[in-house]
């Protein structure tokens, strides 16, 4: 959750991983929605027990989803699962 109370659609705890510019450690919870931090161009990412460089596409979202968006998104008749981490 965001600063200012809005649910973002991630997995990790920090933007280290996946985002530029931001500084160590910072969370969603010391930011405010609308100024979430764009995705670093090159991604490592864990697949099939491997890590592999992802190269972001300019046309790819550049940056993390709030799950208010996510329900606007998707039709009323689909079904989301979703998991809520501590």
């Amino acid at each position: 959750m965001t600063k200012d109370g809005k649910i973002v659609m991630a997995h990790d705890e920090t933007f280290d991983r996946l985002c530029q510019n931001n500084k160590d450690g910072q969370t969603f919870r010391l930011t405010q929605s609308d100024e979430l931090p764009v995705f670093k161009d090159n991604m490592a990412l864990f697949h099939k027990g491997q890590i592999k460089t992802y190269d972001r596409d300019v046309k790819d979202q550049n940056s993390f989803s709030l799950l208010e968006d996510v329900f606007k998104s998707v039709p009323k008749d689909q079904i989301i699962q979703i998991e809520i981490k501590d």
